[in-house]
């Protein structure tokens, strides 16, 4: 999760808040998981969370999910957050690619 200071396309310009990794199959599976936000150094990122939320629809081809962050580190000068999350899929080639930015 990123905190976005500026319209800019390259991620290392935005402050990292903290991470959650897992795969989809773990989100499907229980639902609905909360979870703190960890650090690139794997330590706790502040009072951070993510909770995401899975609902199950008649058409298995498509999957809502709703996600939401609390108690986020204030990054910006008037202390707020503009925080995004972005969605990787991992490609054949083992590289991960950028398949959806939120706003």
């Amino acid at each position: 999760m990123f905190d976005e200071d500026k319209c800019a396309t390259q991620l290392y310009e935005h402050d990292f808040l903290g991470e959650f990794i897992c795969t989809l199959g773990v989100i499907v599976s229980n639902k609905k998981l909360h979870r703190p936000l960890i650090l690139a150094n794997g330590k706790p990122a502040g009072k951070g969370s993510i909770t995401i939320t899975a609902q199950e629809l008649s058409d298995n081809r498509i999957i809502t999910l709703t996600l939401s962050g609390r108690k986020l580190d204030k990054k910006d000068f008037f202390g707020k957050s503009d925080p995004y999350l972005e969605f990787h899929k991992q490609g054949e080639d083992g590289k991960w690619m950028l398949v959806h930015r939120t706003e």
